[in-house]
């Protein structure tokens, strides 16, 4: 059963990431949608930690070891996401302030 809990909080993980990401495509970068998103991948990290914790309780260190090395390649994907985010919202506001001036046709 931990399996499936695990499993199930991978895939959540990644569609909450993939989520995000069509929204920023979209030119949101700030919304209830994804605040809500970023909140709930914190929950699901934890749960995913909580079955990290079951494995190392019952003696199967491989698999925490495993977990953890995923959860810390998901926190460099999201800061990541983070980076881009800014950099596309910098750019936005760059042209906004441009176009706003007259300087872009």
């Amino acid at each position: 059963m931990v399996d499936v809990i695990e499993i199930a909080g991978w895939l959540s993980i990644s569609l909450l990431l993939t989520f995000v990401m069509v929204l920023q495509s979209k030119g949101i970068y700030t919304s209830p949608w994804i605040r809500g998103a970023n909140g709930l991948q914190y929950i699901v990290y934890t749960i995913i930690a909580g079955t990290a914790f079951y494995w190392s309780v019952y003696g199967y260190y491989v698999y925490t070891w495993d977990i953890l090395l995923w959860i810390g390649g998901f926190a460099a994907i999201d800061a990541n996401l983070a980076e881009w985010r800014n950099e596309l919202q910098d750019e936005s506001e760059t042209v906004g302030h441009a176009q706003t001036r007259g300087d872009v046709a």
